[in-house]
């Protein structure tokens, strides 16, 4: 209460301070409550008996009586108690109708803008963090392919893209491989013959490759015969050749072989060099891969025959060379004789001797045997 009479002395001066006001006790006065704030009784002794608008409500009012001028804050604005206006939410929060505080984008949303009632949805190919104003696109290597994604996920191994906010990934090509999203093509000594690749293949050893991003595994080149690499997936052409003793008869080879060695005199048929083995040979002697004929004499009623025997042999060896025959005896069709035959073995003359009946008979055997077994000869 207060009075503003001097020198009273009856307590009726005293009066109380009407709805909306308080007593400053500094000024002897009342004076209205403050905005976002109201008093609906009287004879309030201070500021702090103003009864208080509530959180999410203001008032710009002073001296208020009632409670209905505490008025609801707007969406993308909020307040605390006592409030004699709302605040706006900044960039990357948003409020509903009478909040009492703004709240945070999730991720895969953004805001812009101060005041916002919602947040935005960010597209396919960017993503968001939460409270971020704005979305930002996937990087190469990475995609989204829904809106409101909070991160990009990574292309998977044999995948690709090559740009940004990309919505998907796309295969690797044939000679290319990938392991992080980007496509690489595949090195000297390797390749792929894949779409999709998560790795190059890699030339086998005693192979080589100088070519970049090959296709297949023929663009890997064979050391050779003669020659030999231990390492796999070799860019450059390392082929080393084989040492003296040792030799390599395969395209491919990592490794050389100990030639052979023939025993007895005369006994290799082919020396070991780096490509081939030596070739060894036993005492029997080998002439032809198909048929060879021997002839020997029969005596039938008093005529001059013969009669043959066909015996298979081994292949023939390389240095195997004919050199010719002689005929020994009577000129006569009719009478006996012997032929010589000679060959080279080895570089060794062998002499071949068939004695043989009448001309006339051997001709006619020999052109029978042809008839019926050219095909074998």
């Amino acid at each position: 209460k207060y009075s503003t009479a001097a020198g009273a002395t009856d307590p009726e001066t005293c009066k109380s301070c009407d709805l909306g006001n308080y007593f400053l006790a500094s000024l002897g006065v009342c004076v209205g409550c403050d905005a976002g704030t109201f008093s609906s009784s009287i004879g309030l002794i201070d500021s702090g008996h103003c009864s208080a608008c509530s959180a999410g409500t203001f008032s710009t009012e002073v001296g208020a009586t009632h409670i209905e001028v505490c008025t609801t804050c707007y969406p993308g604005t909020f307040s605390i108690s006592s409030a004699s206006t709302c605040s706006e939410c900044v960039v990357g929060e948003y409020s509903v109708h009478g909040a009492t505080a703004c709240a945070t984008c999730i991720g895969g949303y953004f805001n812009p803008s101060s005041a916002a009632s919602v947040c935005s949805e960010c597209l396919a190919g960017t993503f968001s963090n939460s409270g971020e104003s704005t979305c930002r696109a996937c990087e190469m290597g990475f995609y989204g392919s829904a809106d409101g994604t909070s991160a990009c996920s990574s292309c998977e191994a044999g995948m690709y893209s090559s740009f940004l906010s990309a919505t998907r990934c796309n295969l690797c090509a044939p000679g290319e491989f990938s392991v992080d999203g980007v496509c690489n093509i595949c090195v000297a000594g390797t390749y792929s013959s894949l779409w999709g690749a998560s790795v190059c293949a890699i030339c086998e050893a005693g192979t080589y490759s100088t070519a970049f991003g090959a296709l297949n595994e023929s663009t890997c080149i064979p050391c050779g015969p003669g020659k030999y690499s231990r390492a796999a997936g070799v860019a450059m052409n390392i082929c080393e050749d084989c040492e003296s003793g040792k030799y390599s008869s395969a395209l491919i080879s990592t490794t050389c072989h100990s030639c052979s060695i023939c025993q007895g005199s005369g006994s290799e048929l082919q020396r070991c060099n780096a490509s081939f083995n030596a070739v060894c040979h036993d005492d029997a002697l080998r002439l032809s891969a198909k048929y060879l004929f021997t002839f020997a004499p029969i005596s039938v009623s008093g005529f001059s025959t013969f009669a043959f025997l066909r015996i298979h042999s081994v292949p023939i060896r390389p240095n195997l060379k004919w050199l010719g025959s002689i005929f020994l005896g009577a000129n006569d069709v009719f009478s006996n004789f012997a032929l010589l035959v000679l060959l080279n073995y080895d570089q060794q003359s062998v002499v071949f001797f068939m004695v043989l009946a009448s001309m006339l008979i051997f001709i006619a055997i020999c052109i029978g045997l042809y008839a019926c077994c050219k095909d074998s000869l």
